[in-house]
């Protein structure tokens, strides 16, 4: 993440506990909420919430670029939620989100 302004907006976002999906807004990526990926992200454990803050968190100190720690292997369009598990794994020492399909 380059952008000074949105690195310092970003680690408030995430000290003031704001909701994910309403940071997503806020960053302006509200046209990507879809309401079954509102639902996903309205429906983590807390545990989960803060570790994804953790790796964001991470992520953004470390100055590392616009890739944000994220694996994910959903494919098109959700279905219905909650479709995806999301959870925070070891990706080489760094802590990555991966968001995977929930296979019926």
């Amino acid at each position: 993440m380059r952008q000074p302004d949105v690195r310092v907006q970003v680690l408030d976002m995430h000290a003031a506990q704001m909701p994910l999906a309403d940071m997503c807004e806020a960053l302006g990526l509200g046209d990507q909420l879809t309401p079954d990926v509102r639902a996903i992200l309205e429906g983590l454990s807390s545990e989960t919430v803060d570790g994804i803050r953790q790796a964001i968190v991470d992520w953004v100190n470390s100055g590392a670029g616009n890739l944000m720690p994220i694996n994910c292997t959903l494919d098109g369009e959700i279905p219905s939620a909650p479709a995806a598990n999301v959870a925070i794994v070891d990706s080489g020492g760094t802590p990555t989100i991966e968001v995977t399909p929930i296979l019926p």
